[in-house]
């Protein structure tokens, strides 16, 4: 038990250094820069040129012994924006910051200066620093000074600017912001660079060769709506910052990488080959060239990511929760259990904001609390900037990015053990002591030892116990003294017997195993002894003879016996008491057929356009493109117009969804309602007035619907122009809200421009109502319509007002903050919510949706990089045929399904499972196998091989201890 428990003492030790992965490098309070003299940072200090406060740390860059680091200019006071650290200097670990590659090219003075505000830079294998400046003096000022973006090239080895190249003004829109860059340096005179504009979704590819630039647009770039929430160390924001990510993999054999990519404001990442960067052209023909991987997960939206091109893994940050994860290229799959954890912790990396993979495999990340000091103030006190490092495949072992050969695995976990254990014995062992190998460098105490020689023929009858017993020390060991005490009743057990010639191999076993022995190695030998040479006559008394016999159940071949008879009679009284409470509580099982029906009840369905609402009408009133983005609403006027009122002009109405609709090509069969919703905007339902008797397609829905050109040229969403798609059941009206007990749903997307044929199924479902799945049979009734009305209750309690889209008694909100709180708590819960009081209804129906064929005839227009509205107006338009192909109908219905005649039929089994305790005799005859031939035979062979003296001299058994 000693070695397990230090074992299991090594194994936490040794887990708990492999949860620190990352090193601590370098940290600071607050960053400080590297004056010619104490006299000139006093002056700038004095004239506000250095706000000590207003300077924080963005992106990080390593080459040789350079440590970059970019200070872009979001507020006054910044005297120099890229700057790097001497890694050489190991004099302190918050070193002052050297301006690169001088003072003058960010001496603000003289106008515009050489570097005017970059985020990140990127060191090729070229020896080049592609440095991406954003150009943009005081974004967080009132006064912003704007330059073009550009990129600056420098020559590493001399510290020469290269080349600067201005991005033209057509590939620069009013919101851009330039915030990443990734360079692709297969060739060194052939090299392309990648900036992601984060305001105005887009990619600029720069090719150095050709000293030109384009601009590739795709919706994967743009943010996701439902990510746009963030929070760190309590601090609650919405940022719709769109692609950010940029990583690069290795070239394949044609020389192309893979763009690994993600927004801001997303959970998801992507990926697109560069063989259709590089040229504009293949770019916008090869829309599907883009693809989706898969998700982080919930909370998990990422801001900068690297690729370590040697082990193929990609390292991304996790904002929200303060912590790098990574996820191997070489995986199939981008799901959360193919993703690792490399770091995590809410005090020494708050927002991690950068993260690099230098040319010597090491990784690199930094974190500046970036929240923080945007939305609060930072603690001069406290650490608040911090540079973290680990060799790449130390900081992936043990995490599900581990590339190390499952071979090598148990290799590393020995060496990492021992040298823990080592670092341990060096404190315990004396100076000197060897330490054995076996033990893992640890001093483990041996049981004292035993005689050389025990003469097993020369112990006299009767002798003293602690004249048979082995010298022992004065102080023993727990182990040795449980041994011995073990032993000492064995022998005064024997003794009392006045034979013990039949316990001399129990005797030498026990001793020479240090163990005690087995259940039926001594004490059969002593129960043979009993029967040999029985005691005196006594009178036995019918209650010692019966405790005997229950005894006797449990020893030898007995007790295989006892147990089985046991076991079976515990099975057939609880199979009994299984049938009495079926008569109590009477189960109820499902039961399904099909029915073919003389009619059919069409479903209702529900129409949400994409984009939900009109982005002009948006503007005019100085918001984004979604009500959602909360930050818009700063500026709102809320005196000017109510939200009831904004939401008539900002939402869709009727005519601007529908060409056309109709059941059985009359419009007449249709009724048209509409529901209000936050995230989908304002949505139609189609309900039928009646129902049909002939599933064809002629008799079923036929439904034209409509975009016009500025809806795709002012799209912003993940999805391309269309629209959501719900088939329901009528008495359960459309809803946004996530509905767990009713809801019966199925979902389909229309993109614009296609043409749709699809066919239902119907299930009916019939349920009983109990404690687990409660159902109600009450008219009007709806679980979709009870969930909406509970969670719009609990948002609006939460903000004390309420919004156009909710069902409340409470006012609407009349100001910023409190409809900040209103939308952040309905996106929160509109999906999570825990409404549990809304029963769904016991008969209803569940219709599934079929996409039959799907003809496309929008396109991506390529000349025009858009969507082909230049087209007529027919390829606006998308048509929907929803029909029914036969009539048959699954019934899944739920019945009690239990009476006396079932009652009967099982304790008619149970009795005769009773019948089947035969086996027990089969046990018996192999029972008594085991006594007679099997057991006696084993025992002739050790009497044989065990000499009358034997010797531990050289025996393998001492070398143990």
């Amino acid at each position: 038990m000693g070695l397990l428990k230090t074992l299991v003492i090594l194994q936490a030790i040794y887990i708990g250094t492999c949860m620190e992965q990352l090193d601590i490098i370098y940290e600071w309070k607050e960053l400080d820069f590297a004056y010619p003299t104490p006299e000139a940072r006093q002056a700038a200090l004095d004239s506000g040129a250095f706000v000590p406060g207003n300077t924080i740390p963005m992106g990080l860059e390593v080459h040789g012994q350079k440590l970059f680091i970019t200070v872009p200019r979001w507020r006054n006071g910044v005297p120099a924006s890229l700057t790097y650290i001497d890694l050489k200097d190991n004099s302190t670990n918050s070193p002052v910051l050297i301006p690169y590659p001088n003072w003058e090219a960010h001496d603000l003075l003289k106008g515009k200066p050489e570097i005017v505000s970059p985020f990140r830079v990127r060191a090729d294998k070229c020896n080049r620093l592609w440095v991406l400046d954003n150009g943009k003096i005081g974004s967080l000022e009132n006064d912003t000074v704007k330059y073009p973006p550009a990129l600056l090239i420098y020559d590493l080895l001399n510290d020469n600017l290269l080349r600067k190249y201005s991005f033209p003004d057509d590939q620069v829109k009013e919101d851009s912001g330039f915030a990443n860059i990734a360079v692709e340096d297969t060739d060194c005179e052939d090299t392309y660079a990648y900036s992601g504009d984060l305001g105005k979704a887009g990619i600029v590819v720069y090719s150095w060769k050709k000293n030109e630039t384009w601009r590739i647009t795709h919706h994967y770039f743009h943010p996701d709506p439902t990510a746009c929430d963030f929070s760190v160390k309590g601090h609650n924001f919405s940022w719709t910052d769109a692609i950010f990510g940029l990583s690069l993999s290795a070239p394949n054999a044609d020389n192309f990488s893979t763009l690994y990519f993600h927004p801001m404001a997303s959970y998801n990442e992507f990926a697109v080959s560069t063989e259709y960067l590089r040229n504009q052209s293949i770019a916008d023909a090869n829309f599907n060239a883009f693809k989706l991987l898969g998700s982080r997960g919930p909370n998990a939206q990422s801001s900068a990511s690297f690729i370590d091109p040697k082990t193929g893994v990609l390292f991304y940050s996790l904002v929200n929760l303060n912590a790098v994860a990574c996820w191997r290229t070489t995986n199939k799959e981008y799901i959360m259990k193919n993703q690792g954890r490399i770091y995590m912790d809410d005090v020494k990396m708050i927002y991690p904001t950068d993260i690099k993979v230098d040319y010597d495999e090491n990784l690199w990340i930094l974190s500046n609390r970036m929240p923080i000091w945007m939305y609060g103030k930072l603690d001069p006190s406290e650490v608040n900037f911090r540079v973290f490092s680990a060799p790449v495949l130390n900081a992936i072992s043990h995490t599900a990015c581990d590339v190390t050969r499952r071979s090598d695995i148990l290799d590393k976990f020995v060496n990492k053990i021992k040298n823990v254990s080592n670092e341990i014995a060096a404190k315990v062992a004396p100076s000197g002591a060897v330490m054995p190998s076996s033990c893992l460098a640890l001093k483990l105490e041996a049981p004292a030892p035993f005689p050389d020689v025990v003469d097993v023929e020369n112990l006299p009858p009767r002798t003293p116990l602690r004249q048979m017993a082995p010298e022992t020390p004065q102080s023993s060991t727990p182990r040795q003294e449980q041994t011995n005490d073990h032993t000492k009743k064995i022998l005064q057990h024997v003794l009392q017997n006045e034979e013990y010639q039949l316990a001399k191999s129990c005797l030498i076993r026990t001793t020479l195993s240090r163990m005690p022995p087995g259940p039926r190695d001594c004490y059969e030998d002593v129960s043979q002894m009993q029967q040999v040479v029985p005691r005196g006559e006594e009178k036995v008394d019918h209650v010692a003879r019966i405790r005997q016999q229950c005894v006797d159940c449990f020893k030898g071949p007995n007790l295989f016996k006892t147990i089985v008879v046991l076991v079976c009679i515990t099975i057939v009284v609880y199979q009994v008491i299984s049938c009495i409470q079926k008569l109590t509580n009477i189960p109820i099982t499902t039961h399904s057929h099909f029915d073919f029906n003389k009619t059919i009840a069409y479903p209702s369905v529900t129409f949400c356009r994409e984009p939900p609402y009109k982005t002009a009408k948006l503007e005019e009133y100085g918001l984004s493109s979604h009500p959602r983005f909360t930050s818009t609403w700063r500026e709102f006027d809320f005196s000017k117009i109510s939200l009831d009122d904004l939401w008539e002009e900002i939402t869709y109405n009727q005519s601007d969804f529908f060409v056309q609709y109709g059941l059985d090509s009359n419009k007449d069969n249709v009724e048209v309602t509409s529901t209000l919703g936050f995230v989908y905007g304002r949505c139609f339902t189609l309900t039928p007035r009646r129902k049909d008797t002939q599933a064809t397609k002629e008799r079923g829905y036929s439904i034209t619907l409509q975009h016009t050109r500025d809806d795709i040229k002012t799209t912003t969403s993940v999805t391309p122009p269309g629209y959501h798609v719900f088939v329901h059941y009528e008495k359960e009206p459309y809803t946004e809200v996530e509905v767990y007990n009713g809801g019966l749903v199925d979902y389909l997307y229309m993109n614009t421009g296609e043409t749709l044929d699809v066919k239902l199924t119907v299930n009916e479902y019939a349920m009983i109502s109990d404690d687990l799945t409660p159902c109600t049979n009450e008219l009007n009734y709806s679980a979709n319509y009870c969930t909406t009305k509970y969670v719009s209750d609990e948002v609006s309690k939460e903000a004390n007002c309420s919004g156009p889209w909710m069902d409340s008694t409470l006012p609407r909100c009349d100001n910023y903050r409190s409809l900040r709180s209103l939308i952040a708590a309905y996106i929160d819960k509109y999906k999570n919510h825990q409404c549990d009081s809304c029963p769904r209804i016991c008969r209803s129906l569940l219709y599934s949706a079929f996409v039959a064929d799907r003809q496309k005839f929008y396109f991506w227009d390529s000349k025009a990089k858009a969507w082909s509205y230049t087209a007529t107006d027919a390829n606006l338009q998308t048509q929907i045929y929803i029909h029914f192909n036969n009539m048959m109908v699954t019934v899944f219905e739920e019945k009690y399904n239990y009476d006396w005649n079932l009652f009967l039929s099982d304790l008619g089994g149970s009795v005769g499972f009773l019948l089947g305790l035969s086996v027990i005799g089969l046990i018996g005859i192999l029972g008594n196998i085991w006594s007679n031939i099997l057991r006696p035979l084993i025992c002739r062979n050790r009497q044989i091989r065990t000499p009358a003296t034997i010797s531990l001299q050289g025996s393998p058994l001492k070398n143990r201890y």
